[in-house]
């Protein structure tokens, strides 16, 4: 038993190397180092062969991050700042990760030696000159975004948010994102204009523009309903409604019968005498008396609908031009049903009771039927909105 035992973990432990030491074969250097730090921890003994290999991949990580980050230095350009930030940090990592577990010494007295570079002084350097960058970098594309253009406006956003990864305060970078996003952010007005010939109805433009206007704004996007004071309109959504009609009250009644034969009661069987007819055990004879039943069904139906048609604009509000066009047709159906009877419940078929309902209810008027259509409007408008500008 104890055999078969160790040659398990000698099976394990030979596993364990080979994994490891493909890691660091194909300069996955990460992986190998947290396999072997893992096998460390959890060995009483400590494993000489994984403390070399856990050595042996530190110090290539350590050369790979240093390489690379001479060679972005000696680019000698300021946006390789946040990269070189970037590997100093994950040599900080590595460093704070192995610190635990030190000093390493093997089962077989192997002493593991790692180099430790002072990093911290080395961050601080390096996540000043990147915030320095990128405030420098803001403050260009914020020069052309004053002169009215909005690309340069959010470049400055995203920059002044890069300075956050380095300081949370820096300089006056809260005042300068608020003039970014201003500047930046597209203002567009949303209105109606009635051209169907046809007077709306009272309170019909005033529900259409009930919307949630404000819910549709986002960082870069804020609609409005009314022209701020504040800054300019930079696009129109305009809702030119050219169709606008409500139909006339229809009624439609439907009379029918059902009918079904039932079973009511019973007849004895006479016999040629004129007596009642026994069975053989001295039973009277008897039949079932069938009778036909009959209900009358009044059925009534009632229609109405409203239609709006017209098409969504969007115009930019600097120069009119039209820069999208969609058109669109709405219909509000109104659709009632009551059926009632007269007569035998029992003749009812089952199609007939399943649509019995009470007497049908008044039809809406037309201004109901039209803010109805409006609330389908909406989402249309809002749909279209969302495609087109956001």
């Amino acid at each position: 038993m104890k055999r078969i035992l160790y040659t398990l973990s000698t099976i394990i432990f030979l596993s364990s190397c080979q994994s490891i030491n493909k890691a660091v074969e194909r300069g996955d250097y990460e992986t190998a180092i947290s396999i072997a730090k893992k096998r460390i921890e959890g060995d009483k003994k400590k494993s000489t062969k994984h403390i070399k290999i856990l050595e042996e991949a530190y110090h290539k990580a350590l050369k790979r991050d240093l390489d690379k980050v001479k060679f972005l230095t000696d680019e000698n350009r300021p946006e390789n700042y946040d990269r070189i930030f970037e590997i100093y940090s994950d040599v900080k990592y590595r460093q704070d990760a192995l610190r635990p577990l030190l000093p390493l010494v093997g089962k077989d007295g192997y002493r593991a030696e790692f180099k430790f570079i002072k990093v911290e002084g080395l961050l601080k350097e390096t996540s000043k000159q990147a915030a320095a960058y990128h405030y420098r970098t803001a403050g260009s594309y914020l020069a052309k975004a004053e002169k009215g253009d909005k690309w340069a406006a959010r470049k400055a956003y995203d920059e002044l948010g890069l300075v956050h990864r380095h300081y949370r305060h820096y300089n006056d970078i809260e005042e300068l994102k608020e003039r970014a996003l201003f500047l930046g952010t597209n203002r567009v007005l949303v209105r109606t204009e009635n051209r169907s010939l046809v007077a709306m109805p009272i309170g019909f433009e005033e529900a259409l523009l009930a919307m949630d206007i404000k819910g549709l704004n986002d960082r870069w996007t804020e609609f409005f309903t009314i022209k701020p004071s504040y800054a300019n309109i930079d696009m129109i959504a305009e809702m030119e409604v050219t169709r606008f009609d409500v139909s006339p009250e229809r009624e439609h009644v439907r009379e029918y019968r059902d009918s079904k034969e039932i079973e009511d009661g019973w007849d004895y069987f006479y016999d040629e005498n004129g007596n009642v007819a026994k069975d053989t055990l001295g039973n009277d004879i008897k039949k079932p008396r069938k009778v036909w039943i009959h209900a009358d069904i009044l059925e009534i139906k009632r229609t109405k609908f409203a239609t709006v048609g017209g098409i969504v604009k969007f115009y930019d509000a600097r120069t009119t031009e039209l820069l999208n066009s969609k058109t669109f047709d709405v219909t509000s159906n109104y659709s009632d049903f009551a059926c009632s009877y007269k007569g035998d419940r029992r003749a009812l078929s089952s199609n007939t009771r399943s649509r019995l309902s009470n007497v049908p209810a008044p039809f809406p008027t037309d201004e109901s039927m039209a803010l109805r259509a409006a609330s389908k409007l909406k989402g249309i408008v809002v749909a279209e909105i969302k495609r087109f500008i956001i």
